[in-house]
């Protein structure tokens, strides 16, 4: 459905199928939606994953020890976690040759005292199983561990000891690390020799437990909107706290719901990126438990278009993703969040297309849709048939938002219950 329900382009094609959307919910009214359930039960065990961001691009280091440390926000109590790194560029599937060896990796509670460092910690602990190779793509997946603290209270740390030899890392941006530029200490607990750096090598992603309480669980795939991205420097003005994925609207949707995000998302990734061999949709099959959401959000589309798609063919795509979540997850209900409106003037994004686009994909109806997401809370209202998106939002790129607008984003994210 279009932003502007009064505008020009809220005409929809005659004869289409156009389900009814409740405006306050916005959801398809009439579409059968199932609640968000857990079939496990209260008082078991669930087990869900954290990603730290998705790999899409690659780079090279030559003989150096690289110490990094991540800033995880975990929405559990985590009864015991592991850590799976691998070293795959995710947004085009490739492995990468030559890579490095795991030398160890620590979990930590940040400290937050006055005074501390910015990944200061109170306490880290080791993963066990000593260390392992990435090379061509291979994946390192430590031994089980019980956090000292409250991951659900308490902000974290991962910390990593990649040993580099003429390596070729796979990197994401969408979540900044704290590199060493001094003492070169991993089990440093003070934090004053690390420097904020944007950042995040390796796909490391977080395998944890957690006794269930009945909330939701939910799987975000998408593009680089679901990974928080924002296109500018660690630091400036307006942008002092951005932490990347720690900010996305999946991860605020967990803030502001008490549900688990699982993120499964790569900057500038198309719906081509997606097809049905993607190494994308076997992230996770490494877990214990297999992955069981009880929900899937897909957004997706954007960069379809901004890259020269029509609708048409933007809408085409959306659709075999969508026919893919069905296929790797039949017993979840699945939503698709719209394409949001380009921030300014500074995109080849047409809101004249975008809206042709969400109003196609609006149309599947039940047989690959349960419910349909429309941002109202971050369009302009002065920007009309534009459909331009609120300039307090709005990141330095043009396109991407701050990280109150991916909050006002996870205000739309409503599952319903029966």
């Amino acid at each position: 459905m279009p932003a502007n329900p009064n505008g020009p382009l809220a005409q929809l094609v005659p004869g289409a199928y156009v389900p009814t959307v409740d405006p306050t919910t916005h959801q398809f009214a009439d579409v059968v939606v199932g609640g968000i359930e857990d079939s496990l039960g209260i008082d078991q065990t669930r087990s869900s994953a954290y990603t730290l961001g998705g790999c899409a691009s690659g780079k090279t280091y030559g003989n150096q020890t690289m110490i990094v440390r991540l800033p995880i926000r975990l929405p559990k109590t985590v009864t015991r976690m592991r850590l799976h790194i691998s070293n795959v560029c995710g947004l085009g599937d490739v492995p990468q040759t030559n890579g490095p060896s795991i030398n160890a990796a620590w979990v930590g509670q940040q400290n937050t005292s006055p005074g501390a460092g910015g990944c200061a910690l109170n306490t880290q602990q080791e993963f066990p199983g000593g260390s392992g190779s990435l090379d061509n793509g291979g994946e390192w997946v430590s031994g089980w561990l019980a956090p000292s603290w409250d991951t659900a209270i308490a902000t974290g740390f991962i910390t990593l000891s990649v040993q580099c030899v003429g390596t070729n890392l796979a990197y994401n941006y969408s979540s900044n690390g704290f590199y060493q530029n001094a003492d070169n200490d991993p089990l440093d607990m003070v934090g004053t020799a690390w420097t904020q750096y944007g950042d995040t090598p390796l796909a490391t992603w977080i395998e944890y437990e957690y006794v269930d309480d009945g909330s939701p669980q939910v799987l975000f795939i998408g593009d680089s909107a679901v990974d928080g991205f924002f296109m500018g420097p660690f630091g400036n003005p307006p942008m002092q706290n951005w932490l990347g994925h720690l900010d996305s609207f999946p991860e605020a949707w967990a803030r502001q719901t008490g549900g688990a995000a699982i993120i499964d998302a790569f900057a500038d990734t198309r719906t081509s990126d997606w097809a049905a061999t993607s190494s994308k949709w076997s992230r996770f099959s490494t877990m214990a438990a297999p992955l069981n959401p009880q929900a899937v959000v897909l957004h997706i589309g954007f960069n379809d278009l901004q890259q020269g798609a029509t609708p048409a063919q933007a809408a085409a795509g959306v659709q075999a993703v969508l026919e893919t979540i069905r296929a790797n997850y039949p017993n979840a209900r699945i939503f698709y969040a719209s394409a949001f409106p380009a921030a300014s003037t500074n995109t080849n994004l047409k809101a004249a297309d975008r809206v042709t686009m969400n109003t196609t994909v609006a149309t599947f109806g039940k047989a690959l849709l349960d419910g349909y997401f429309e941002f109202t809370g971050i369009y302009d209202p002065a920007s009309g048939s534009n459909e331009y998106a609120r300039a307090k939002y709005v990141s330095a790129d043009g396109v991407h938002y701050t990280p109150e607008g991916w909050q006002v984003m996870a205000s739309h994210i409503r599952l319903p219950q029966l």
